[in-house]
């Protein structure tokens, strides 16, 4: 899973072909809003973050920030400013991308970091769900079911989340650039992934918490407490 952010003057083109592009090679791409503090994304199991920059001063959650609440996290920071700018004065960095730079290279070093292509790689089994590479179908016991992308990208991050996970959260997974998806959407896709549980016999899937968030029941999950 990627955590990415970008600076309000780091061209947008950019940074939403990115965004689509890397959720097309099947990584789990969180893009958080402006309100949500990075103590609450730290219970989610990322495995790199990108931090797209214009400059070092433009607002954005600073890499001491970051790895306070993220000590183990990869980063790569991308730079859209001039080429000769040296983005390794940032300390504790991991990979630094200045433009002109091709998804390929964005890609290549993402891997390098091991960041995990929650689509694209191996089949996960996990609590008897088993997710393949088909982005638009998932095995439930004996049953393939068919999913939409959002209800996919959903049970992806409950599989891989041992928490319960918030929707205002939830929705960072499903956001556009420079678009806040309205929290109270995903009450909506929760319902109609349970709705299409019951196609494979499984009476309720995900279930909530109060206070807490959404997580998978058992026999697939934990015990609601």
């Amino acid at each position: 899973m990627i955590l990415l952010f970008s600076s309000s003057d780091f061209p947008s083109v950019t940074v939403t072909k990115l965004s689509k592009k890397l959720r097309e090679e099947g990584f789990l791409l969180c893009l958080p809003q402006k309100d949500i503090p990075l103590e609450r994304l730290s219970v989610i199991p990322f495995s790199a973050a990108v931090l797209c920059m214009a400059r070092k001063d433009d607002g954005l959650p600073s890499v001491t920030e970051l790895r306070t609440f993220f000590p183990q996290i990869r980063l790569l920071v991308l730079s859209h400013g001039n080429p000769s700018y040296r983005w390794r004065s940032i300390p504790n960095t991991d990979a630094e991308l200045t433009a002109p730079y091709s998804f390929t290279e964005i890609s290549a070093a993402l891997e390098n970091l091991g960041a995990f292509r929650g689509h694209a790689q191996n089949t996960i089994h996990r609590y008897g769900i088993e997710l393949t590479s088909d982005r638009h179908t998932v095995m439930l016991g004996i049953r393939r079911i068919s999913l939409t992308p959002a209800q996919h990208t959903i049970l992806h991050l409950l599989v891989r989340c041992t928490d319960p996970t918030e929707a205002d959260i939830m929705a960072a997974f499903l956001r556009r650039p420079r678009h806040d998806l309205p929290t109270n959407s995903i009450p909506i896709h929760i319902h109609n992934l349970n709705r299409a549980a019951r196609q494979g016999n499984i009476p309720r899937l995900v279930g909530h918490i109060y206070r807490k968030g959404y997580s998978l029941l058992p026999p697939y999950g934990r015990t609601l407490s």
